[in-house]
């Protein structure tokens, strides 16, 4: 009987809570008998492992999973130690079977989650380093496509004003689903026909068995062999740009944790998304301000070519001006001039006139920049007298060459308060 398996001191008859459990009788259990209720994938490995055991007397410590009754397999931690005789040999073994199931079932639920947060995190990464939104969203695919993994994968984007979700990009390993889906890159979806309203709203919706489902979407990825379906929105400050279209052949294949998974992934996407359109509204902006700034810059530098135009033909007039009055009095009233004298007299007249003719012009450069030229506190009694002196020739010395006397009588008073203009003689 040492060969049978297994014992407990607990119980208190040999196999009455093993029999109880598997539901078989005591002859059934003899010899290997017992191993036939063990899991296919667990039995060799615990035969061997028990065979070790068996021959070199070392103790039994293992796991595996045991067939219940009603067919349902359980996860059992199993321990056995040799009961010797005082010769050594081995008399009998105690043993005992604990039901770890549920410690297994938290356990592959802790490991679950840790890969998908470890997959989330590497994805996060991975769409930081894209800098347009395409490139963001095939990584994301193919992370869902290779690691999740999912059977069909695309993003849609939402268009409020139509009301339909656009086809953005698909899984490379979609793609030939997605041509027999009708499901290509621009396709549209109408939302309130396919009852995908509470998703553009902000809501994960989660269909287990899509087999039977009443809405022309799901009905459409059922029809090409999908069976569950997760829409996964991508929420930014309060609205919904786009949603994660996620989907698997199997009916109720997606778990509680991967639906949350998605969720996550959806609002890291949606950030990404989101820093990726600021920064380009900042580049944007700051393209516009260099452009602004060097239209100031060139604006400056006219404006102060104008300033510099408009100085340089004040001054230039102010010294012609002068020279063409007395050549004009000495042409039309010097009588003893010479015909040489005359003619280079009337030389110096024309040159006059063509330098007179190119201040004009440089004049009118200034004025165009006139608007850009700030107005400057005034003295109207200097001004007065600039005008007078720069223009004596003409309203003193020529009249009085014809015996004619010009007197001119100001009326300035002692203290004029400046006023705010522009200058231009």
């Amino acid at each position: 009987r040492s060969t049978l398996f297994p014992y407990t001191t607990l119980f208190r008859s040999p196999y009455r809570q093993w029999l109880e459990y598997t539901g078989l009788d005591e002859g059934s259990q003899l010899g290997s008998g017992w191993a036939l209720q063990l899991h296919p994938d667990d039995r060799q490995r615990v035969q061997r492992e028990w065979a070790t055991a068996s021959s070199l007397g070392g103790n039994f410590d293992t796991e595996f999973r045991i067939r219940r009754y009603d067919g349902v397999y359980r996860w059992f931690k199993t321990r056995a130690v040799a009961l010797r005789d005082s010769s050594g040999a081995i008399v009998k073994w105690f043993g005992s079977n604990t039901d770890c199931e549920d410690h297994k079932q938290a356990e592959s639920r802790l490991r679950a989650q840790l890969e998908r947060m470890s997959l989330l995190d590497e994805t996060t990464r991975a769409i930081g380093d894209r800098q347009d939104l395409r490139s963001i969203f095939q990584v994301v695919l193919h992370r869902l496509e290779t690691d999740l993994p999912v059977d069909f994968g695309c993003i849609c984007l939402h268009d409020q004003h139509a009301q339909v979700l656009r086809v953005s990009c698909i899984g490379v390993q979609s793609a030939a689903l997605a041509a027999q889906l009708g499901l290509e890159e621009l396709a549209e979806v109408a939302v309130d026909a396919n009852g995908l309203a509470q998703c553009v709203r902000g809501q994960l919706v989660h269909e287990r068995n899509i087999t039977g489902s009443l809405h022309p979407f799901p009905q459409r990825l059922a029809q090409a062999g999908l069976g569950a379906l997760v829409i996964a929105p991508l929420p930014v400050e309060g609205k919904v740009f786009g949603v994660i279209v996620a989907a698997r052949r199997t009916p109720e294949s997606f778990t509680s944790g991967e639906c949350e998974f998605l969720r996550q992934l959806g609002s890291h996407v949606a950030l990404a998304a989101h820093q990726l359109q600021l920064y380009g509204s900042l580049q944007r902006a700051y393209d516009d301000l260099r452009r602004s700034q060097q239209s100031v810059i060139q604006q400056e530098r006219l404006r102060a070519l104008g300033q510099m135009a408009s100085g340089v033909a004040h001054d230039i007039n102010n010294a012609l001006s002068p020279a063409a009055i007395y050549a004009q009095s000495l042409l039309e009233h010097a009588s003893d001039l010479s015909d040489d004298a005359r003619r280079q007299l009337d030389t110096i007249h024309r040159a006059i006139g063509d330098a007179a003719r190119t201040v004009a012009r440089l004049r009118d450069f200034a004025r165009q920049e006139a608007g850009t030229e700030t107005p400057q506190p005034l003295d109207l009694n200097r001004t007065v007298t600039e005008v007078l002196e720069l223009t004596r020739a003409r309203w003193s010395d020529m009249p009085m060459e014809r015996g004619q006397v010009v007197q001119v009588v100001t009326e300035l008073a002692p203290v004029l308060p400046p006023e705010i203009g522009r200058a231009h003689v």
